[in-house]
């Protein structure tokens, strides 16, 4: 009799309290036709999303709402058929305001596991529990929505289907040892599970057709690639194409899901292409035709030309590779070594020269074919009948040393004088060759040797002595070939004893004749530039001539550069510490040339000051200034812009910050998810944990990504994906390496 009273009792209370919930409102946001996966609940278009209010106590959540216990439950027939949980053993809700929402994987947390629901009706259930006297009860009611996982038809799906490398499209067998990309256009529709495209390339060999190779030979390449519609292959081949190998290849790409299995019709697989190397061999000389004012003579290889001195000799050829055709034309070029050693050579296959002593010069026809070098062609030109130039003697005159075009100093070889520090001028007299006619003409190399050194050619030249104590300068005439004996003199320098009228200066050069211009190339963390400057100087005097250009910055910025300047150049300093704030050129082969000439690229860090200032100096080979200007430089964010659809441009950027945005329409403040994948697919790890923040402001987003975090290998492709509750987005890119540590 007891118990049925305490039976009746509980049933009153359990009643009473039921018609007055604490948590009420309950709202379950689900699509109709949702993922058959529950583990994709939690982001994209079936996300999964609960809403309920509380009771409020003075104003704030009820202590035992608090408390209370979120129970998710998929139940099919009433049957519950996924959810890991009950009444008193399911998660606390931490219901800690008035309005709760519980929204993508939070929400599915809920159910404890993760379910793959056969096609059919269901429904999703949500309630709340807490504590009472007799234990756990309910502290809403059960609010349900019913759902229904429809089934995939497979055969309305289209294939993948290829796009590069095209069909019957042919390459170099450089290009097939380089990376190499396969594109293709994605299955269509979108499949909702996640894609796995499966690239395979076949290598045919003698006899066989591509079908023939597809069934019978193993694969060449095998490459999985999720959610990617391309894939990069490192060294297709790595030796020559021999028999029975072929250099034809055939390719095509399978949809897999999951599970492995085809996604489409066809076996979820594309129709083939294939592709080829392009054949080209190396073929054979034909005859070299030389031609003087008198005769046209043709000569085969490896022959013997007998010529005369001082007469031009100009020559044509060609070279044909096999089979003739226009992809398969040589490359070919030409050198002459001269009877004295020295070279001379061009590309092409004619030229000319004129020999001037007696003696054999060696031609040497080269040629390639597919960048495979072929046998070259060489002759012997025998050359008689030059005169014999020999040294002669120095003329009666003298030295002349001059300071602003003032003679100080008239010496004959091995006089003295005594100078000050300062720039002078040196003309020595003329030598005279044996014989003396145009045939034996001479030429002048000088040195200057002591604290202050240096060399060069020419009868006339201009010196800095700029540290005190005894020199020697001396000059060497050259006659056909043949260093005769030099004329030395001694200079000693002093601080004391000045020039007559003070040290040489320049007048005034505007900076029209010398201009320097900074083009920038992209944006980082740094500040890019490709610096090129151009010389319009067209006159002949050597002090106007510029040798080195220099420039400076004045603030808060600072420099490095590249090594992308031309070997005849040499920089000041080669490499940059931090901080360093001037960088000097100096062309090694003379003066700087007519016309444009690059330097590399320039990298300013970001200053303070906007704009801020580069100043540049022109200089002559003396050290003194042509010209001297500054230009403003005004720094600029770069954001890169992300597609919705994977892109197959590639990016060059640098090793630095990569900003990127992108457009959604609505404000995305949290929850994204930045992932940086190889060419193989593999997610890159990070290095720092701090979160990537996402500045948004009426839907345009804005993330800036240290690269240097990711230690990316220069050269590599790489694929940027940024997902948020409703998209991915993509961007492909390859980091450079171009500044120097």
């Amino acid at each position: 009799m007891n118990k049925i009273l305490l039976f009746i009792l509980i049933t009153i209370v359990v009643q009473g309290y039921s018609q007055n919930y604490p948590i009420t409102g309950i709202n379950i946001s689900l699509p109709a036709s949702p993922d058959a996966n529950t583990a994709n609940w939690g982001t994209g278009k079936t996300m999964l999303t609960i809403t309920a209010t509380a009771k409020a106590v003075a104003g704030r959540v009820d202590p035992m709402v608090e408390e209370s216990k979120l129970l998710i439950t998929i139940k099919k027939g009433g049957v519950k058929v996924c959810g890991a949980f009950t009444g008193s053993s399911a998660p606390t809700a931490n219901f800690n305001t008035l309005i709760k929402v519980w929204s993508g994987n939070n929400a599915v947390s809920f159910l404890g596991k993760d379910c793959v629901l056969t096609p059919g009706d269901y429904e999703i259930c949500a309630q709340f529990f807490g504590y009472g006297a007799a234990g756990s009860v309910p502290y809403s009611e059960e609010k349900c929505k019913p759902f229904i996982i429809r089934e995939i038809e497979q055969l309305a799906y289209q294939p993948p289907q290829p796009i590069a490398p095209a069909d019957g499209s042919e390459f170099t067998e450089a290009e097939l040892q380089n990376p190499f990309v396969f594109r293709w256009i994605p299955t269509i529709p979108k499949p909702q599970e996640p894609v796995t495209y499966r690239l395979t390339v076949w290598q045919l060999m003698q006899g066989q057709t591509g079908t023939q190779a597809m069934k019978v030979n193993q694969p060449l390449i095998t490459k999985d690639v999720d959610n990617m519609t391309q894939a990069v292959v490192n060294h297709l081949i790595t030796v020559r194409c021999l028999p029975p190998y072929l250099c034809d290849f055939i390719w095509n790409v399978q949809a897999l899901n999951h599970e492995g299995k085809p996604i489409g019709e066809n076996n979820g697989t594309s129709k083939p292409f294939v592709f080829s190397a392009i054949r080209c061999e190396c073929g054979t000389w034909n005859p070299l035709i030389v031609q003087n004012t008198a005769v046209v003579s043709r000569y085969e290889c490896n022959s013997k030309i007998n010529w005369k001195c001082n007469q031009p000799f100009s020559f044509t050829t060609n070279y044909q590779c096999r089979p003739n055709n226009e992809k398969c034309q040589a490359k070919t070029g030409w050198e002459i070594r001269m009877a004295d050693g020295s070279t001379k050579a061009g590309s092409g296959t004619n030229g000319f020269f004129t020999p001037a002593t007696n003696g054999i010069y060696t031609l040497t026809l080269n040629a390639t074919c597919n960048g495979k070098a072929c046998q070259p062609c060489i002759y012997s030109v025998v050359v008689e009948g030059c005169k014999t130039c020999d040294c002669g003697e120095w003329s009666n005159a003298v030295i002349e040393i001059q300071a602003k075009d003032a003679t100080t100093s008239r010496l004959k070889c091995s006089g003295t004088a005594s100078l000050s520090k300062g720039i002078y001028q040196f003309h020595f007299p003329d030598f005279v060759c044996n014989p003396k006619d145009s045939s034996c003409t001479v030429s002048y190399e000088w040195s200057v040797q002591g604290l202050a050194s240096g060399n060069g050619t020419g009868q006339i030249f201009r010196f800095n002595f700029n540290q005190t104590g005894a020199h020697t300068v001396m000059i060497t005439p050259i006659c056909g070939g043949k260093k005769c004996a030099p004329c030395r003199i001694i200079i000693t320098v002093v601080d004391t004893l000045p020039p007559p009228d003070g040290p040489i200066s320049l007048p005034d050069q505007k900076c029209e004749n010398y201009a320097f211009e900074l083009r920038k190339i992209y944006r980082g963390d740094s500040i890019a530039y490709e610096c090129k400057i151009t010389n319009k100087y067209t006159g002949s005097e050597p002090k106007y001539s510029p040798k080195s250009i220099r420039i400076k910055i004045r603030n808060d910025s600072v420099i490095a550069t590249d090594n992308n300047a031309t070997k005849e150049w040499s920089r000041i300093p080669s490499k940059f510490p931090p901080g360093s704030s001037q960088i000097k050129w100096t062309n090694n082969s003379g003066d700087i040339p007519q016309g444009e000439t690059k330097l590399g690229t320039l990298y300013f860090a970001v200053p303070s000051v906007n704009p801020f200032y580069v100043i540049y100096e022109w200089l002559n080979k003396e050290g003194e200034t042509l010209c001297k200007d500054s230009i403003a430089l005004i720094d600029t964010r770069f954001y890169y812009e992300l597609s919705r659809e994977p892109s197959y441009t590639i990016t060059d950027i640098s090793n630095n910050v990569l900003r990127v945005q992108y457009l959604n329409h609505y404000a995305s403040v949290e929850n994204i998810k930045v992932t940086i994948y190889d060419v193989e697919a593999k997610k890159i790890k990070r290095k720092s944990k701090d979160v990537i923040k996402l500045n948004s402001v009426t839907g345009l987003n804005r993330i800036s990504i240290d690269i240097k975090d990711y230690n990316l290998e220069p050269g590599r492709f790489y694929l940027l994906t940024i997902s948020d509750f409703h998209n991915t987005y993509h961007f492909n890119f390859k980091v450079t390496n171009d500044r120097e540590k």
